[in-house]
């Protein structure tokens, strides 16, 4: 199977929600501002499938998250309702 780089993101994602459902990766991820803002920027893909797949993974991160509050504040927060 050739993975297209759609379908390579989606994997992405798939695999970074499962992870992200464990405490210790969801403080990885909101420790690293880089790729919190990736996951938070609505405009970052387009397509139906890889959005749906990275709202997922952003959707199971701790809700208290400062990062995630300051991201949703600030006009990323479209992936975070």
């Amino acid at each position: 199977m050739i993975l297209t780089p759609r379908l390579r993101r989606i994997a992405v994602y798939r695999v970074l929600s499962a992870l992200c459902a464990r405490q210790w990766m969801a403080m990885e991820v909101v420790n690293n501002t880089a790729l919190l803002e990736r996951l938070t920027d609505a405009r970052s893909e387009s397509a139906a499938p890889v959005c749906q797949w990275r709202f997922v993974s952003v959707q199971v991160h701790p809700p208290r998250s400062p990062l995630l509050t300051a991201a949703a504040t600030q006009g990323h927060g479209a992936v975070l309702h």
